[in-house]
């Protein structure tokens, strides 16, 4: 035990060896516990510079700080992504894969520095720049998950504060807004087009994922991880289950499946991953705006994104006159908590008729 820092001690080895270490609880009282850090040994260390280290950590250990713990703020960015997606795994959140990719790939420069050193700047300098490659909806899903990603690491002990709190993205231009009119398909003649186009993509499997995500208006992320065992196609009544752990809403969805959808799905081989519309080495499809590009292209529609789809589906049966409580039971919208509380109708017969009524409109209309 040193007499001018007590808490350091000299060890020395059966085998001789030496090393300066600090002894002391962390904490104050009987209940804080004992830790021992090894400082050096005396060959790389000189005396002074051994006690000057150890009243430094001693007096963190007095204050209650771990020495062998990361500080605040000092853990990488990749560790950080790591805990993350452990945590959205434990949680089962539906989107976790996409999320980590999209963390992962676009903080790839920076994934070695410390978490608190990241700023606001770099973190905007990232959404424009994949804003500026032609991919906004990329950047809009970079942004949501590094910002749950930062709360989370906040929340976690790893961040003292978000650098992204309070960020407010700019308000769109009146261009932007004109320019974002045409992300629904309103007329016979748009709905038409997009068939088309989509007919002309070189994967066959998305060509027939767009025209689905059209005939049944469901999100992109549950119609990608669509498998075959989740469809009944040689059933009387014919129909897509979705399960709750793929589902947006965490509650199983059941979408009825008319003639011109179920030809489309009699067209698919099937591949030895089980999915309906697999992407490249038979993984769920990936790469959106990639794949997007072509058919923006070919519409004119800089702006088009999947969801665009999902719009004209819910626009298209309100303009077939099917109910409003049918139409969004169709879609999958939760209902409010009222409705849900006590009303449990499927509406499943309705629910068929209308779909039957939109796959015969899209038909007509497309040939």
């Amino acid at each position: 035990m040193d007499t001018a820092v007590p808490g350091m001690v000299l060890r020395v080895e059966p085998s001789g060896s030496k090393s300066y270490f600090v002894r002391a609880r962390i904490g104050r009282g009987r209940k804080a516990r004992w830790a021992e850090i090894r400082l050096g040994s005396p060959q790389h260390m000189r005396l002074a510079e051994a006690r000057e280290n150890a009243r430094r950590l001693l007096a963190d250990m007095r204050a209650g700080i771990d020495p062998r713990l990361p500080h605040l703020g000092e853990v990488a960015i990749g560790e950080v992504i790591t805990r993350y997606g452990t945590r959205l795994e434990s949680r089962e959140v539906v989107k976790r894969t996409e999320t980590i990719r999209s963390l992962r790939v676009n903080l790839a420069s920076i994934l070695k520095f410390p978490i608190g050193a990241v700023t606001r700047a770099d973190i905007v300098s990232i959404m424009e720049r994949i804003e500026g490659s032609g991919r906004p909806g990329a950047a809009e899903d970079f942004r949501k998950h590094v910002v749950s990603m930062l709360n989370w690491s906040v929340g976690a002990g790893l961040l003292p504060a978000n650098p992204m709190s309070g960020y407010r993205r700019e308000r769109s231009t009146r261009a932007q807004r004109l320019g974002r009119r045409k992300l629904v398909l309103t007329t016979s003649d748009d709905i038409a087009a997009f068939w088309n186009v989509a007919s002309e993509a070189t994967d066959p499997h998305f060509s027939a994922f767009l025209r689905f995500l059209l005939l049944t208006g469901q999100r992109r992320t549950e119609t990608a991880a669509m498998s075959w065992s989740d469809v009944k196609i040689g059933s009387h009544d014919p129909s897509w289950s979705i399960p709750a752990e793929v589902r947006k809403m965490g509650d199983p969805h059941r979408v009825p499946l008319g003639a011109t959808s179920l030809a489309l799905l009699e067209t698919l081989p099937r591949t030895s991953s089980g999915l309906i519309f697999p992407g490249r080495g038979g993984v769920a499809m990936s790469g959106w705006s990639k794949r997007l590009k072509p058919v923006r292209e070919a519409l004119g529609m800089p702006d088009f994104a999947f969801h665009a789809l999902r719009r004209t589906y819910r626009t298209g049966l309100s303009e077939l006159g099917v109910p409003f409580d049918i139409a969004e039971l169709m879609i999958g919208h939760a209902r409010s908590d009222f409705v849900r509380r006590y009303d449990f109708a499927t509406l499943w017969r309705d629910r068929r008729d209308a779909q039957t009524k939109w796959e015969q409109y899209v038909a007509e209309i497309s040939h």
